[in-house]
């Protein structure tokens, strides 16, 4: 019997240079690593080796996928047989020789910790420390032996976010006059938190990373779905539980081409299609946010005039928790500016897509039309004072145009495409009330 053994880089050169080599069966541990460094490697070795095989991972959530995704590579076989087994129960114990007792005694991995900082910055949440049930029970013996008035409760470092307090008042601040939130409607927000905090606890424990700094979440849809209600509110309830965090909110809109660019382009008519961006700019923002740039500027956007207002920009300082809200966060850049097609959304640790039926994001947004063009009346300098000459008809009618022609066009093209490259679909009904969530299987 002849057994080799190697990673995937290794194996892979090797049958470069032994192409007649033939295998009774394949083994391929931790099979997870095809999102990993290796795995283009390990993928083309899956290919090219033919006959039997046994694929292993205790890490794959989506292991239906995977073996669907074998299927269709290697379509001479049978649908590949999946087992399942959701328990993973850690039992080697580690001991360590003690000379005065002469015997062995446990290791508990804490002992291993002699940075604090570690401690601090999420090191438990890790998963670089392995306990087995008895580490455990022990490590809970000795705190409790410690501080007697400490309840496991009281153990986890992040607030109860269902115990958070929200005025009201201080959300209705910020929303159209019409609309109105409910407590019920606060509860799904908190919901919607819990559910993306514990999706990242998740990746971050799966790869062994660390809790991303700053977190950075994208939020997506349609003009007038309510996209900038949505995530000031989440703002709002974000900056309540993390009291200590910096949680800054950044719309895409200010990265549009000022308008006297636009006009430039011939593209005043395409304002908020692919085209319209300053995706570089976009991207270097993120990026140096990313890379832990303390103070970063960006150029100030207004619907006031509708316009990107000149020699006044937004600066945007260390953030813990950074939200990109807008309607092109999820879409894949188009070749201009020099050919620039760099990904937006590879920054977002998190996504969501701000859903609802059309018929009802056209009566938002000609409801918002009629909206702005009634404060208008009072403000030469807003944008939506040129509409002020004509009646309500007229302006409904005008709405429903834009609307139709621009906005719709963009929404079916660019927008609505992207829905699904999200974390988490958020399905508004008319009333603007949360009636339904998709969550992505990470």
């Amino acid at each position: 019997v002849k057994v080799i053994v190697g990673t995937p880089s290794a194996l892979e050169n090797f049958l470069a240079y032994n192409p007649k080599l033939e295998f009774d069966y394949t083994v391929y541990d931790e099979v997870h690593g095809l999102n990993g460094n290796e795995g283009k490697s390990l993928e083309n070795l899956i290919k090219t080796v033919k006959g039997n095989f046994l694929a292993l991972s205790a890490t794959v959530e989506n292991p239906e996928e995977l073996a669907d995704w074998w299927k269709s590579i290697k379509p001479e076989i049978e649908q590949p047989e999946l087992v399942k087994h959701d328990s993973r129960f850690i039992v080697q114990q580690r001991y360590l020789w003690h000379n005065k007792s002469n015997k062995m005694q446990p290791l508990n991995p804490m002992a291993a910790v002699n940075d604090l900082d570690y401690l601090k910055e999420g090191g438990m949440k890790k998963g670089t420390l392995s306990f087995t049930p008895k580490d455990t029970f022990g490590l809970y013996e000795k705190i409790k032996d410690r501080y007697p008035d400490l309840s496991p409760e009281k153990w986890n470092n992040l607030k109860n976010i269902k115990d958070i307090d929200i005025d009201l008042e201080e959300i209705k601040s910020f929303m159209s006059a019409n609309l109105e939130i409910t407590l019920s409607e606060i509860k799904k927000f908190k919901d919607i938190v819990e559910l993306i905090m514990s999706c990242v606890s998740k990746s971050v424990s799966r790869t062994n990373g660390k809790f991303p700094t700053p977190l950075i979440i994208g939020i997506a849809g349609s003009v007038s779905v309510g996209k900038s209600t949505f995530s000031k509110i989440f703002q709002l309830l974000l900056s309540r539980i993390y009291k200590s965090k910096n949680v800054e909110l950044v719309t895409s809109d200010s990265f549009l081409y000022p308008n006297s660019i636009l006009e430039k382009k011939g593209l005043m008519q395409r304002k908020g299609f692919p085209e319209s961006y300053n995706t570089k700019l976009l991207y270097d923002f993120l990026s140096n946010i990313q890379s832990g740039i303390k103070s970063v500027e960006i150029p100030n956007y207004t619907h006031l005039v509708y316009d990107i207002i000149e020699d006044e920009n937004i600066i945007v300082s260390s953030p813990s928790i950074l939200i990109v809200e807008g309607i092109n966060v999820l879409q894949t850049p188009i070749g201009i500016d020099d050919n620039y097609e760099q990904d937006i959304s590879h920054f977002f640790d998190f996504s969501i897509y701000l859903d609802a039926d059309e018929p009802v994001i056209r009566k938002w947004y000609i409801e918002r039309f009629l909206d702005l063009r009634k404060e208008a009346f009072s403000d030469e300098s807003s944008f939506f004072n040129r509409f002020t000459s004509i009646n309500d008809d007229e302006a409904v009618d005008l709405a429903t145009t834009i609307w139709e022609t621009i906005n719709l066009r963009n929404l079916n093209e660019n927008i609505l495409p992207t829905r699904n490259r999200a974390s988490m679909i958020v399905k508004k009904n008319e009333n603007h009330m949360i009636e339904e969530l998709w969550l992505r299987k990470i």
